[in-house]
């Protein structure tokens, strides 16, 4: 298949093919792309299906047969790690009812699927393959079974070894291969006892074998054990004169190396198998990344050194490149530290750097906000978020033991609530706490990013919000479409989030209003106006009469008294933000504000001094905080502020991170009274 560049790009972009994917993207790249996507909206509209056609009940009955099949003690089946594997067992093989899940989705709420995806699902079955080789960002894979050859598109963020194995199910994206959800590498060690007991099995229909494979697994994890303790051992390796040009170029831009430190003529870079990380908004969007520490590289004047594990040896010498090392011998520390490497060992990074108590700071933060999207056993293989927004009584009797667990271990500094911000977790979840948090204003955490479904808000309650737009606006000027149009996303982006599906209008609550304005609207804006506040505040006041009207509520009775005290601080509260905000984010970067204490905290106002604002602490203290001057003023007393402060060397405290900036009507709400914090 051939495009000329004055054609339209395959992609689907309407652009010419030389201005949009023939710039950097070939036409394999291009069909790639396009399967990739296609085969996302196919798996979320398969999720989707099976939530809607299976209860509970059946699919905790179809976990039950899945443990006896597989042989799995009631410990291991409770694992996280295992979800995924019975989830794509129950969808893909189970035939308990005659066809497969996938087979009766495909015949059904699939069946407007191209061809080529809904063959591609057909075939998702479980196989075993030897990893041959790796160039790139390919493997190349043998099929156990078959013998065949296969290209795989290898994820970043796993060390890829020839010989090792690969469990898993592949769909096909074009002349290539992608890993689906749930595939394991295994150590080469496995490879025979597999061999053996494929040679066993019928090659027609490998999809009723995987849990007899999955007790395989089970049966040879004294080997996998034996294999991982080796893993645990160091190597020293070393290269004379190597192509110095080549590496350091490659150390400068692979996302894998980090430089540690430089001493002298020695630099100590880190190698990572593996890296994550987040955008902190707080800290104006700043980049918190953590990498998994495989090894380090020291860069000598004549020589070039690897301290790690051997897994890492591999794939280090095809990055750099590298040939056979000249001396290799097994080592108990590492040079750089005098100390031994273990695996799971983090080393962390900010773009761009910051002071080390802020960075303590937001790796807690960004532990506690992995930890609530992370799935658990304990509920259901939910994420905590899931499991609170779910409002059924059992799943948070489930999640209250969960975090009550946590907290009890913390207490007895064990456990993973030592490296989070625990106060974050319970208003994020919408459960009993004792803190002053914004949170506290929804009876259900915020969720975002969810496909239409169970957790999100009916559609007939966002329908009555482009049904208002459109009867208020038809025929009026383009400045009051938008006045509307702008106004009433906002709200709607927040009330699908925030509300599950039997949520009616006559079960808004002031408090879940005095969220969405004085901080949901933060967070979706980037430049909050005045302007943007009296829209908001006359729109919804609107909004909620044509509910009245339309459905017969008492809607502006209720929430009409947080509208009209916000009328006149609203506006306060995003110029008062915007002035702290540029106020604090020099500080972040300001090399001689070295910060001895940093916390994030609950802050009453109660004066203007000079260039900073007096205010209150949670213990009653009172400390000056540096804020600037303003020609506009401060607020006035009751005002809460809620802000990460640092105190430097000098006594002085300064903002450090975004502010949020809460008139008195929110501190009401929240039950705080004026110079006291509950």
């Amino acid at each position: 298949m051939s495009v000329g560049r004055n054609e339209l790009c395959p992609c689907g972009s309407g652009k010419k093919y030389k201005r949009c994917c023939g710039l950097v993207t070939s036409i394999s790249q291009v069909r790639e792309q396009k399967l990739r996507q296609a085969h996302r909206d196919a798996a979320e509209r398969l999720n989707k299906y099976v939530a809607a056609h299976f209860s509970r009940e059946e699919i905790e009955q179809a976990r039950q047969r899945f443990v006896q099949e597989t042989g799995l003690s009631v410990e291991e089946a409770q694992h996280s790690q295992w979800a995924v594997h019975f989830y794509n067992w129950f969808v893909f093989d189970d035939r308990k009812h005659g066809s497969t899940v996938v087979e009766a989705f495909l015949n059904t709420d699939g069946r407007r699927l191209e061809g080529e995806i809904k063959e591609a699902f057909r075939r998702l079955v479980l196989g075993i393959y030897e990893i041959v080789r790796r160039e790139g960002d390919q493997l190349t894979v043998r099929s156990l079974k078959q013998g065949d050859l296969l290209e795989v598109v290898a994820p970043d963020g796993v060390v890829w070894e020839p010989g090792q194995l690969l469990l898993g199910r592949l769909l096909p994206i074009g002349q290539r291969y992608q890993l689906f959800t749930g595939s394991i590498v295994l150590p080469a060690a496995l490879k025979q006892p597999f061999a053996d007991w494929l040679s066993t099995v019928e090659e027609s229909d490998l999809s009723r074998y995987t849990t007899r494979l999955y007790r395989l697994l089970r049966q040879q994890r004294s080997t996998a054990r034996t294999v991982a303790k080796q893993e645990e051992e160091l190597v020293r390796a070393e290269w004379r004169m190597p192509d110095w040009e080549a590496i350091r170029e490659t150390l400068r831009t692979d996302a894998s190396f980090e430089l540690k430190k430089r001493e002298g003529a020695q630099e100590v870079w880190v190698y990572a198998s593996h890296k994550e990380g987040g955008l902190l908004s707080t800290l104006n969007k700043a980049l918190v990344e953590l990498h998994e520490v495989a090894g380090e590289v020291l860069v000598e004047e004549a020589k070039l050194v690897f301290e790690g594990f051997p897994s890492a040896l591999s794939t280090l010498a095809e990055k750099l490149p590298l040939p056979a090392p000249d001396v290799k011998h097994s080592i108990d520390k590492l040079s750089s530290t005098g100390t031994r490497l273990t695996q799971g060992t983090i080393f962390i990074t900010s773009q761009p750097a910051l002071p080390p108590k802020v960075l303590q700071w937001a790796v807690q933060t960004y532990f506690a906000e992995k930890w609530l999207i992370t799935p658990h056993a304990e509920i259901d293989h939910l994420p905590p978020l899931l499991a609170a927004a779910a409002q059924e009584e059992a799943l948070r009797g489930k999640l209250l033991q969960l975090v009550g667990k946590i907290e009890r271990a913390r207490e007895q500094g064990v456990g993973p609530g030592r490296f989070m911000r625990w106060e974050l977790i319970r208003p994020r979840l919408a459960l009993p706490n004792r803190e002053v948090s914004v949170h506290n204003l929804l009876k259900r955490p915020l969720l975002e990013g969810l496909p239409e479904g169970s957790f999100t808000v009916h559609p007939d309650r966002l329908s009555d919000i482009a049904t208002f737009v459109q009867e208020m606006t038809e025929g009026k000027s383009d400045s009051t479409m938008k006045k509307y149009d702008e106004a009433m996303n906002l709200f709607r982006n927040f009330v699908r989030s925030a509300f599950g599906r039997g949520f009616a209008w006559a079960q808004l609550r002031p408090e879940e209003v005095a969220y969405f304005l004085v901080h949901d609207v933060l967070n979706r804006v980037d430049s909050p106006t005045k302007t943007l506040a009296g829209n908001l505040l006359s729109v919804l006041s609107a909004f909620f009469k044509w509910l009245d009207k339309r459905y017969e509520l008492t809607l502006t009775s209720r929430l009409q008294p947080v509208l009209t005290a916000l009328k006149e601080e609203l506006p306060e509260a995003y110029r008062l933000r915007a002035q702290l905000q540029k106020q604090a984010i020099p500080h972040l970067t300001d090399a001689l504000l070295q910060p001895e204490q940093v916390a994030e905290e609950v802050l009453l106002f109660l004066s203007e001094e000079g260039a900073g604002w007096r205010l209150s602490r949670s213990s009653g203290e009172e400390i000056l905080v540096q804020t600037g001057q303003s020609d506009e003023g401060p607020p006035g007393r009751g005002w809460l502020v809620i802000a990460l402060i640092g105190q430097a060397q000098d006594g002085c405290w300064h903002l450090l991170g975004i502010p949020q900036v809460y008139p008195p009507i929110v501190a009401e709400l929240l039950g705080v009274r004026e110079n006291v914090l509950i």
